[in-house]
């Protein structure tokens, strides 16, 4: 019975050896003609990556600088058209995000009037020079913005009827330290 035993063990891993042998000859098979068969083993015509071409022919003295976004060229004051109509217009004195007196009288009666009004308002903050775009100028326009949504929002009007956008610099001949109320088109 022994014997019987050992020669069954024998068979059934001869099988299952064959068996393994077998289906991996199989997905050698179907993988190389899959592999034959699919397009990426063709060429692609495809140019190498390379710096961007305003920094063509350009040397970098901190390898820092590559990565570093190009600061666009302010735009001419000259030729800025006037400032859109607004609901309301609000000033700020340069680098500044604090409402003066004049400013909050203003929104007070704004938002007075606001609440027998239906619709949605967009609140567009800006600060910087005309086109400019940068981070600072960005922030500071949000600060600006935030503190005329507050004060809205403190006279009553629902915070989802107001929308808010920090521009950075203007792009018309308007006081470039200010906040537009305009109706939203929402």
């Amino acid at each position: 019975m022994n014997q019987n035993c050992l020669q069954q063990f024998a068979r059934t891993s001869c099988i299952a050896s064959i068996a393994t042998t077998a289906l991996f000859i199989a997905v050698l098979a179907i993988s190389s003609q899959s592999a034959t068969a699919a397009p990426y083993d063709r060429p692609v015509d495809a140019e190498p990556l390379g710096f961007p071409d305003q920094m063509r022919g350009t040397t970098l003295s901190d390898p820092d600088d590559a990565l570093a976004a190009p600061t666009p060229a302010p735009l001419a004051t000259g030729n800025l058209p006037p400032p859109s109509a607004a609901l309301l217009r609000i000033s700020f004195n340069p680098e500044q995000a604090t409402l003066d007196d004049v400013a909050l009288g203003d929104i007070v009666f704004f938002a007075g009037s606001l609440k027998s009004r239906g619709g949605r308002i967009a609140l567009k903050g800006y600060a910087g020079e005309p086109g400019a775009t940068g981070s600072n100028e960005r922030r500071l326009a949000l600060r600006r913005v935030l503190a005329v949504r507050e004060q809205l929002v403190d006279q009553g009007i629902a915070p989802e009827r107001l929308t808010v956008y920090a521009l950075g610099g203007v792009k018309d001949s308007g006081n470039p330290d200010r906040v537009d109320i305009v109706q939203s088109g929402r």
